[in-house]
């Protein structure tokens, strides 16, 4: 799940879950009154192409788990919340302040809604 907002811009959230034939892609943005996108099926190629870029060229892995700028006031949030295998979890936040893969991340989930 990526969700990104700020104070005066309203939110998106994309939900990516893996199911049997790729995975389903729900997206709801508060400037459209909380309106939730009908959802999108897609491919498992897909699916395997976006966890491959996070952890091939976004070296997610490497990734610290806050990034804040505390000088910044009324800005940008981010978090990126990851469910894997085993039940394990990774979770990433940021305010105001990203990771240095941020346009990078931002053009795997762009493909589903405008950020």
């Amino acid at each position: 799940m990526l969700w990104v907002g700020g104070y005066f811009g309203g939110y998106t959230d994309i939900t990516i879950r893996k199911n049997k034939t790729g995975a389903v892609v729900k997206v709801e943005h508060s400037m459209n009154d909380g309106a939730v996108l009908e959802p999108c099926q897609i491919t498992s190629k897909k699916w395997e192409s976006i966890v491959n870029r996070l952890y091939s060229e976004l070296y997610l892995h490497e990734w610290k788990k806050r990034f804040v700028n505390p000088g910044v006031l009324d800005g940008t949030q981010w978090e990126l919340n990851l469910k894997l295998t085993n039940g394990r979890k990774r979770s990433y936040y940021g305010s105001n302040d990203y990771l240095p893969y941020w346009n990078e991340l931002v053009k795997i989930f762009r493909e589903f809604a405008k950020l």
